[in-house]
C-alpha cells in the first residue's frame, strides 16, 4: 500500500510503517517538500496523482473537503483517518499493527475514493 503521511504525522511513524512493508512518503520528502504548506485541496490531488492514500487526523477540513470533491465528482487516492490521539509516540506500535490488518483484509481491492477511519484493534 501506497501511503502519504499528512504534515502533522510523525516521521517515526512513517519510518515504522515503512517497516511493515507499506510504502511510505512523508509531506516533508514528498516531491522534494513542496507540499508541506500546502493547502489540503494540493494534497489530496497530489497524493491521487501518485497514487497514494492519505494517511491523516486532520478529520475536520478533510471530512469537508472530500464532501466537496463528491459532489464535484472528483476522485482522490483514498483516505485513511486517525483520532487525534492516535498520533502519539506511544501509540505508533498499535497504529502499524492496524494498518498491517487493514492493508491485509483489503489486498487487491482499490482505495480510490474510499474514506474510513482507521478500524480499532
Amino acid at each position: 500500500m501506497r501511503l502519504l503521511l499528512d504534515a502533522n504525522l510523525s516521521p517515526e511513524l512513517g519510518s515504522a510503517l515503512a517497516a511493515a512493508g507499506f510504502e511510505v512518503e512523508t509531506l516533508q520528502r514528498f516531491r522534494d517538500g513542496s507540499l508541506r504548506t500546502a493547502a489540503d485541496d494540493d494534497i489530496l490531488a497530489a497524493a491521487f496523482e501518485d497514487s497514494r492514500v492519505l494517511l491523516t487526523f486532520d478529520v475536520t477540513s478533510m471530512t469537508l473537503l472530500l464532501r466537496d470533491w463528491g459532489h464535484a465528482e472528483r476522485d482522490h487516492g483514498g483516505v485513511i483517518m486517525l483520532r487525534r490521539d492516535e498520533s502519539r509516540r506511544s501509540q505508533i506500535g498499535e497504529v502499524v499493527r492496524r494498518m498491517v490488518v487493514l492493508r491485509d483484509q483489503n489486498q487487491g481491492l482499490t482505495w480510490v475514493n474510499r474514506v474510513i477511519y482507521l478500524p480499532p484493534a
